[in-house]
């Protein structure tokens, strides 16, 4: 169904109820890391137009409007990232990434305005932050005035 983000609300809700597995993106150096690679993939390279962001600890979701083919500039931006990761976890050439990502299509106006909200609103669902704002791996925190 056009616009339907049921399935996507449930795996976002497990990611965030998991317990196991690794969570290397709660780390702040990995996540600062995840953060820069986003805005170097988006600013620099000009890969994608990025709109909205969260690192999570061990999910990411964004909002991105691709200015290069997806499949490749998915697997540049995980590359470079993973070997940032696990360099910094003393781990280089292992596995970082689940193969496995998630699309979504957004169709209009009022979707896309619910798809920001739902990304930068990910770490209050999860009990990270008590307002979106405050969780400092997020286009939500980059969007205050510096102080």
């Amino acid at each position: 169904m056009p616009g339907d983000t049921r399935h996507f609300d449930e795996i976002d809700r497990l990611l965030n109820e998991t317990v196991c597995g690794p969570r290397w993106l709660a780390e702040p150096d990995i996540a600062a890391a995840v953060a820069a690679a986003l805005d170097y993939h988006a600013d620099t390279l000009n890969h994608f137009k990025l709109h909205a962001w969260v690192v999570m600890p061990n999910h990411i979701h964004a909002l991105a409007s691709p200015l290069a083919d997806p499949a490749a500039l998915l697997q540049s931006l995980k590359g470079d990232t993973a070997r940032q990761a696990n360099h910094l976890l003393g781990r280089p050439g292992a596995p970082f990434w689940d193969r496995e990502h998630h699309e979504q299509w957004v169709r209009n106006r009022k979707e896309w305005n619910q798809v920001i909200l739902r990304i930068e609103s990910d770490p209050v669902r999860a009990g990270l932050a008590r307002s979106p704002d405050e969780y400092p791996w997020s286009s939500a925190a980059r969007l205050l005035p510096a102080a």
